[in-house]
């Protein structure tokens, strides 16, 4: 079974990784400005590939495994144990 095509853009804005991981924009910008989540920024505005903060979410764990239910945006989010 294929898994459901990704709604959002390949490229993406803060706002647009802020609502893909499910957290507020100056989260982004923290893990930005800390060096954990790799961005560029284009005309003023940071840019996200979203296979890059894929490949951040299965590297540190907190995220879905490619092909798990969990991987579409429409699935429940990721809650962290504190």
């Amino acid at each position: 079974m294929a898994d459901a095509p990704n709604p959002y853009p390949r490229v993406m804005l803060v706002e647009e990784v802020a609502a893909y991981l499910r957290v507020n924009k100056q989260t982004i910008y923290n893990l930005v400005k800390q060096g954990k989540l790799p961005a560029c920024k284009i005309g003023g505005q940071w840019r996200f590939d979203r296979e890059v903060i894929d490949a951040f979410l299965r590297s540190s764990g907190q995220g879905p495994q490619p092909g798990s239910p969990a991987s579409t945006p429409a699935q429940a989010p990721i809650r962290k144990n504190t």
